[in-house]
């Protein structure tokens, strides 16, 4: 049965709000927890969306809504956390250029320094696997560079003997 609402008052339309309600609070968490910028909130809704459709609801008897349309219940192995940091392999630069940039990933990948969101092919996900006895070197807020500790269970004797350094020719 349809029944109206008067208007400008959304409260009174239970569901839907509700709806708009549950939506809202996904979109403030992903801003939350990526620290991107509000301005992305659209980007939050559509992946908000996207999770809502394969989420089990009462409505359908605790299925999805994907499995409800599509037969078969989705598969979420690969799902990625909204924000979370991502390289994109660069094939236009030259042979000594970097050939991997740093962006975020929302479904699509945003860049931060332009402010753009684009479709991009050849993305890779978290770090690259550290050595053992790799150390990283990171910049501190005075700009120096520090080392910080490997993080392998087991971190490279002291006694082991450092690689011989190649000799210096001059040119």
């Amino acid at each position: 049965m349809r029944r109206l609402t008067t208007h400008d008052t959304p409260q009174l339309n239970g569901v839907a709000e509700c709806l708009n309600r549950t939506l809202l609070k996904r979109i403030r968490a992903f801003m939350h927890m990526s620290s991107l910028p509000k301005t992305l909130w659209g980007e939050g809704l559509r992946h908000a969306t996207w999770l809502k459709n394969r989420t089990a609801t009462r409505a359908l008897d605790g299925k999805t809504p994907y499995k409800a349309l599509f037969g078969a219940p989705p598969d979420l192995s690969e799902l990625k956390l909204w924000g979370c940091p991502v390289w994109v392999h660069d094939t236009t630069s030259a042979k000594l250029d970097v050939r991997a940039h740093q962006a975020r990933w929302i479904d699509r990948v945003y860049w931060p320094g332009s402010r753009n969101v684009s479709v991009e092919r050849n993305i890779y996900f978290g770090a690259s696997a550290q050595l053992k006895g790799e150390r990283l070197h990171s910049l501190s807020t005075s700009g120096e560079s520090t080392a910080t500790p490997p993080t392998s269970p087991n971190p490279v004797p002291a006694s082991m003997p450092e690689p011989p350094s190649m000799p210096q020719t001059p040119l």
